[in-house]
């Protein structure tokens, strides 16, 4: 009597089981890295966990008598592990191991719309570089599409990587011609598309530019971040800080607002509300207000008027540029900590920053609906009372001062590192402000920041610290949906 194959008992096996592959991160039932790598199963309702531990191999455990048919459903979305043991080394399973190569990030093109930022989160947690991103690919003409790892590319993307591993994994025939509506590419629409990361969000909001005072490059500066962005361009080139939300609420109006419009990164004539956060030269520019109030400079097709918020040192500021110049269709208001401000469709919270110790320097808090976005340039560690107000006022997207990247001391002269940061997102998370769904975002970069091993930072070498703590790194033209 012939014995009955080993493969076919599997796929009985696997027919009468019920594996399910768990998409939360929070099970207590499994381990977190393991959730993270969204290597979680239930099979016949008990947990067994399949952890990825190198590019082809990955460790099994649960209960012996269910591993194959979960083994059969990870390798089916993890088709370049190869080998699957269990905890004590033995091989489970082999397959066939696929021809893994290297690629340029904008060879391929995805076959998918959004990138869910949570999912992001998790997956950042696991890639330290371009080699852990591996994704399974067709080829269509001189591309390549990517059948699933959206997320990992997505990552990758934002990391700054410029190349990513793929292998060829058979494909149904629909695949092409959704990836022809999915027609665009990671690095040819700048990410930005693809960030549009929740669907449906109620605030839009876009970083105009992400440096310090200085801007990188400096314009006479030579040491090496300056150096570098000079000749990478890209994402490593920063305009000085501000913000705008729905293209009609701006945060900050700095000395390169020209330069910024010129970018395309957002229409000034459609800016209703301008609330500044000091009056320090790189955040707050009222000269170049004259460009829309002055008859020689502007000939506007709707006249309304512009309202500008901020403190007292700011509308003096306002005061002389009025002095020197006609300011028609522009008023400005002096605002208070923690005094709401109601525009449009916003109310805008200003809170005391730690910073500009001459002027009551604010962060501002920004609600709309349901959603919150605390907007912290520049300022050091949180005040005691600012923390107070923003206790259980949960937070979609906190976007966060990093000046001083690792440098020493970092949170002097009011403002924040890498390190310092992190510290301040476990305190925002531990008093209600911030949860496993809040965005946090790094901004405002000098070229005096340094990694641990004091050198100057790139935009990539930023993108891979900043990703181990759960964190995002901002650069001019970011886009993000709230």
């Amino acid at each position: 009597m012939k014995s009955v194959p080993d493969f076919f008992l599997r796929k009985v096996s696997a027919a009468i089981m019920k594996v399910e592959r768990i998409h939360d991160y929070n099970d207590p039932r499994f381990s977190p890295k393991v959730l993270r790598q969204h290597g979680a199963y239930l099979a016949n309702g008990q947990p067994c966990e399949v952890e990825i531990i190198s590019a082809d191999t990955a460790i099994v455990r649960g209960d012996a008598r269910l591993l194959d048919a979960v083994i059969d459903l990870a390798h089916e979305y993890a088709g370049h592990i190869s080998c699957f043991r269990d905890e004590k080394g033995n091989i489970l399973r082999r397959f066939p191991k696929p021809e893994v190569f290297c690629l340029p990030l904008d060879a391929i093109q995805p076959s998918q719309f959004y990138a869910d930022e949570l999912k992001a989160h998790a997956v950042a947690t696991f890639i330290k570089s371009e080699k852990d991103i591996i994704v399974p690919l067709t080829r269509c003409q001189n591309r390549f599409i990517s059948l699933d790892g959206h997320t990992r590319l997505y990552v990758a993307a934002r990391m700054g990587f410029d190349k990513v591993y793929g292998f060829i994994s058979p494909a149904d025939g629909y695949i092409y011609d959704f990836a022809s509506l999915a027609s665009f590419t990671f690095l040819q629409k700048q990410e930005i598309r693809l960030q549009r990361l929740i669907t449906g969000g109620n605030m839009n909001f876009r970083y105009l530019g992400t440096a310090a005072a200085e801007g990188i490059p400096s314009v006479y500066c030579d040491c090496p971040v300056c150096s570098h962005a000079r000749l990478s361009g890209g994402k490593e080139v920063r305009t000085r800080s501000g913000a705008v939300i729905d293209g009609t609420l701006m945060l900050d109006y700095n000395p390169d607002v020209f330069t910024q419009c010129l970018f395309g990164y957002f229409d000034a004539r459609r800016v209703r509300d301008i609330f500044i956060t000091h009056s320090h030269s790189d955040h707050c520019d009222m000269y170049q207000l004259i460009n829309r109030s002055d008859p020689c400079f502007c000939l506007p097709a709707e006249q309304y008027t512009l309202n500008v918020y901020g403190n007292e040192a700011v509308g003096r500021l306002f005061s002389e540029a009025c002095r020197e110049f006609k300011m028609v269709h522009t008023e400005f208001h002096t605002i208070a900590a923690f005094t709401p401000v109601s525009v449009q469709d916003f109310a805008v919270i200003p809170l005391p920053a730690c910073h500009a110790f001459e002027e009551q320097a604010f962060i501002y808090l920004i609600e709309k609906d349901s959603k919150r976005i605390l907007y912290a340039h520049d300022t050091g560690w949180l005040l005691p009372q600012t923390m107070d107000y923003l206790k259980d006022k949960r937070c979609d997207m906190i976007s966060l001062d990093t000046t001083m990247s690792f440098s020493v001391p970092e949170a002097d002269y009011g403002h924040m590192g890498i390190n310092c940061i992190t510290r301040l997102k476990e305190a925002l998370l531990s008093q209600g402000t911030a949860d496993e769904r809040t965005l946090f975002v790094c901004s405002h970069f000098s070229h005096n920041g340094f990694n641990v091993n004091g050198h100057a930072m790139t935009f990539s070498e930023l993108s891979v610290e900043a990703q181990k703590r759960g964190l995002s790194v901002a650069y001019d033209g970011m886009e993000l949906d709230i």
